[in-house]
């Protein structure tokens, strides 16, 4: 798997680092408009954070493109590797990807934790096992979602020719929404252990990100039926790689 994760790199290396570097000379240019009193810190803040969830986008968008790339590529086919190990790949890079903004947002957070941005921003404590339970939580919502993504495009892929990206763009949708609705059914109500945890208030006088409440119990219902489901699309999405995708 690293030697794919190296393959990737060179094939997307230099798109990635031309993004970072547009994304670190906007912040530049946002902070010092901030500093210099032309943009308030709301504005600063609702600006960074759009910046930084663009880029995150578009790095995901880039994984998922090199995924396809790569189910069609007849030298890739070529690796002595199973495809799983290809669809590994590709959730440890959106891994990568997430954890790579996320860093990069907190050591934003660090270096204008200032009085002023103090005040705008206050974050309650919470305790370790919330704070665990939630970023197992986010992951793991995270991962089923690359999966999904994953399918659908090898579904697109296989289909082409017969309407497949509307296909896979209409699975992409009915997958989680069929997924909540009977994880709703299950658990009784909705499925909160991802629920709110912070509120974020942007305003002059009442600025203010806190926790509304901890998160203790996990929806066992609702969570083995998404690793069931998460099973069963990794299953087809190998079969269909290996039995239907052509490759160029």
């Amino acid at each position: 798997m690293i030697r794919l994760l190296k393959y990737d790199w060179k094939r997307n290396g230099r798109a990635v680092l031309a993004l970072i570097t547009v994304l670190v000379l906007l912040q530049g240019v946002m902070l010092t408009l901030n500093s210099l009193g032309y943009w308030k810190d709301e504005v600063t803040l609702v600006l960074s954070m759009v910046a930084y969830a663009m880029t995150g986008v578009i790095l995901q968008i880039i994984v998922f493109k090199t995924f396809d790339h790569n189910i069609r590529s007849y030298s890739r086919r070529l690796l002595p590797v199973p495809v799983s190990s290809g669809m590994i790949s590709t959730v440890v890079q959106s891994w990568m990807a997430l954890i790579f903004i996320v860093l990069l947002i907190s050591a934003h957070i660090l270096v204008l934790w200032s009085e002023n941005w103090r005040a705008f921003m206050q974050v309650g404590v919470l305790h370790w096992l919330d704070w665990t339970l939630m970023i197992l939580a986010l992951l793991w919502q995270f991962t089923s979602f690359v999966v999904t993504v994953l399918f659908c495009v090898t579904v697109a892929r296989v289909f082409s020719a017969k309407g497949g990206l509307w296909l896979g763009i209409a699975l992409s949708i009915a997958i989680p929404s069929v997924v909540s609705w009977l994880g709703d059914r299950i658990e009784g109500e909705p499925n909160a252990w991802t629920n709110k945890i912070f509120v974020l208030q942007i305003g002059v006088q009442e600025s203010a990100a806190s926790p509304v409440r901890p998160i203790t119990e996990i929806p066992w219902g609702p969570l083995l039926l998404e690793l069931i489901v998460v099973a069963v699309l990794v299953y087809f999405t190998k079969k269909l790689i290996e039995r239907k995708v052509e490759v160029s």
